[in-house]
């Protein structure tokens, strides 16, 4: 109680004007207003933010020179209340001299402000994969149906509308869920992880459940599944945000691989001899190469929740967040892990979990509001 007081009275002083910021609000609120091209990126324009408005608790970081998009600082999630440092000390990263991009070294979380607009949600009925490039041979009928079980998922491209919103660079962290929540990993340590603490090592084992009060609590959402695939795709219509073929996802996807192979049995329709990113399991986050709007592990590492109930593509959206109006007691999955093959972590793909369930495969990537 005491050090929720204690940020509750520091907390709107240092997002207006925090020591350390690396940019001003009002630096912010030019640029994006602007969207150049040159101080950020035009696609702000495709949804104008003409008056940015501090968001508390968060800190300017600038714009991410590679992206051109504007990147923030999320404060409490860097601030240990066990710690002798006051939140007006904290350090506040830097997108480093050049055309430096990597802003790995933090404990708290990075956000970037993703632009709104309209973009085709969902994949044609006439879209189809080539299977035997991707698996070296034609696939059985067992993964067949089960591969079409998949596709029918994600079929009906339509177009969504979206506000602009924020979303978390990486997937939050046991060093991030330990300092707001003071507590450690929910999922007992595994005997096949020799480093299952690492701080930069994404949290998993959260339900559904336990993710959304914990977001609530520190003004946090997760994306819909509209957000999430409007992030992944950054602009692109390909099977992966990196492109369509599989030899695009490496440097940028963990995915089970041979190295995973020496301690899990291998997926359907898995080939070691087609893929290997040398991570057995959860890799630290920022270990890869992002996608065009500057997120990491878009695809594999950790299978993300996200806010939606699971609905056919026919149900009607939220205006604004694209979030599914379904009454199904399931909440939709993107992305895939470590354990699933590149098929099933494409753009588009579509998986489905109980509220209550929980898994060393599954966590989450924080998303905020834009508050006018």
């Amino acid at each position: 109680m005491r050090s929720r007081l204690q940020w509750a009275r520091v907390i709107g002083k240092l997002t207006e004007a925090h020591p350390n910021a690396q940019a001003s609000w009002a630096e912010a609120r030019t640029a994006i207003k602007a969207a150049d091209g040159r101080r950020a990126s035009q696609l702000y324009a495709r949804y104008p933010i003409d008056d940015l408005q501090p968001q508390l608790g968060l800190v300017p970081i600038g714009m991410n020179p590679k992206t051109r998009l504007w990147e923030f600082y999320h404060l409490r999630s860097a601030w240990d209340p066990n710690s002798e440092m006051l939140p007006k000390h904290l350090p506040v990263p830097s997108h480093g001299a050049g055309s430096s991009s990597e802003v790995t070294d933090h404990p708290g979380i990075l956000f970037v402000l993703v632009p709104g607009g309209r973009f085709a949600m969902g994949r044609n009925a006439e879209d189809s994969l080539e299977i035997s490039d991707l698996a070296g041979k034609q696939p059985t009928v067992t993964e067949l149906k089960h591969l079409t079980r998949w596709y029918k998922n994600e079929v009906g491209v339509h177009e969504i509308g979206l506000e602009p919103f924020f979303l978390a660079r990486h997937e939050l962290t046991t060093g991030q869920y330990r300092r707001i929540v003071g507590s450690t990993n929910p999922v007992r340590k595994s005997s096949r992880e020799s480093d299952t603490q690492h701080p930069r090592l994404p949290i998993h084992g959260l339900t559904f459940l336990e993710t959304t009060r914990l977001l609530d609590v520190h003004g946090l959402v997760l994306p819909t599944e509209a957000q999430w695939e409007h992030a992944c795709r950054a602009g692109h219509r390909r099977h992966w945000s990196t492109g369509d073929r599989l030899a695009d996802l490496r440097g940028h996807a963990n995915l089970f691989d041979a190295k995973a192979q020496e301690q899990y049995p291998p997926p359907s329709g898995f080939h070691p001899s087609l893929w290997s990113d040398g991570s057995p399991g959860r890799s630290r986050v920022g270990a890869l190469t992002t996608n065009d709007f500057g997120f990491f592990d878009m695809h594999g590492n950790l299978a993300e929740w996200c806010l939606d109930r699971f609905g056919d593509y026919r149900l009607p959206t939220t205006p604004g967040t694209g979030e599914r109006r379904s009454k199904s007691e399931r909440r939709v999955v993107r992305g895939g892990s470590f354990l699933d093959i590149p098929m099933a972590a494409r753009t588009t793909a579509r998986a489905s979990r109980p509220a209550d369930f929980r898994s060393h495969t599954l966590g989450l990537r924080p998303s905020r509001k834009l508050m006018r």
